[in-house]
């Protein structure tokens, strides 16, 4: 048998995807595709979903060994395993995770995007968010997760902050890493408030106190609030780690503090990790240096969440 050109660029691409993450991607992989091939699905549906997932770049009704014939032929190069014994850790691991519940949530999800898909997928008119539910319920609801997030990135779907923040948790739930969510997708932020506590972390200056402990060699004290500032959490409209910064430096500065003590609160609660005092900086002076660095960022916020955890990047 000699595969198409489109059916032979898939098993290429589907063996890079396996060789990443030292093996784990292959097992990630083959977990997905027995899904596929163990569920009671027609082939028109998974068709359908990996369709749309690939925004119509791939189609396996094209092989010519039919959407399972492929399907089988990517399980024939991947380990077996199953969900539950996918990595101990990480995308495999769901303690406690009710099948059933998760199943009715991750349905709930593609129903709250399909009037929104449907006119952007090239697609019959609820086919598509038809075909998501079906993989969610008869397939792997986890799958069924995957593909509405490729889905909506492919097609950039709006999202709004309470399913965006819905997805997070379930996110959370399965152990994905955060990226998998957030990466790409076209959230639609509500403006940037310092009232509003969206994120569960530290913020504002006390925040920037840990980017200060310890060795940072790395970079400059400089960069090092530049960092700080652009630092949001994954729930955080984007510039609002640094609308936080700019509220509470500005407060300090406001106050009737003198310098000493405010210098003495910096040392004490970075542990000395940038002697300002022994540099001969004014407290003030360096306020006014991060009051800067947070403006600067407030008036060009990041465009996407960003990619690192929720708490700030701390030196080794």
């Amino acid at each position: 048998m000699t595969d198409s050109p489109d059916e032979a660029e898939s098993l290429r691409l589907a063996g890079e995807v396996a060789a990443g993450a030292e093996g784990e991607g292959a097992v990630e992989l083959g977990v997905d595709v027995r899904c596929l091939l163990d569920s009671p699905l027609p082939d028109g549906v998974i068709r359908t979903a990996l369709l749309a997932a690939t925004r119509g770049r791939f189609d396996p009704g094209h092989c010519e060994s039919g959407v399972r014939g492929w399907l089988r032929r990517l399980a024939g190069n991947l380990p077996a395993a199953g969900r539950e014994h996918a990595s101990g850790q990480g995308w495999g691991a769901r303690p406690g995770v009710d099948e059933d519940e998760l199943r009715t949530a991750v349905v709930a999800e593609i129903r709250a995007s399909a009037g929104a898909l449907g006119p952007r997928v090239a697609l019959p008119s609820g086919a598509v968010a038809a075909s998501l539910e079906a993989v969610a319920r008869q397939g792997d609801a986890d799958l069924g997760l995957q593909l509405l997030l490729r889905v909506s990135k492919a097609y950039d779907v709006p999202v709004g902050k309470e399913q965006y923040d819905r997805l997070m948790a379930l996110d959370t739930a399965l152990g994905f890493p955060g990226p998998l969510v957030y990466d790409g997708l076209s959230v639609m932020w509500p403006p940037i408030d310092p009232a509003r506590r969206d994120a569960s972390s530290d913020f504002g200056l006390s925040a920037l106190t840990s980017w200060f402990e310890g060795a940072w060699q790395e970079d400059t004290a400089r960069e090092r609030v530049r960092r700080a500032a652009a630092a949001d959490h994954s729930a955080q409209t984007p510039g609002s780690a640094a609308a936080l910064l700019l509220t509470d430096t500005q407060r300090l500065l406001a106050s009737p503090l003198p310098g000493r003590t405010i210098e003495t609160l910096r040392l004490s609660a970075t542990a000395r990790g940038y002697n300002i005092d022994q540099l001969g900086i004014d407290a003030r002076d360096w306020l006014r240096q991060i009051e800067q660095s947070a403006r600067n960022t407030c008036a060009k916020p990041p465009r996407v969440p960003p990619r690192h955890p929720a708490a700030p990047l701390r030196p080794a």
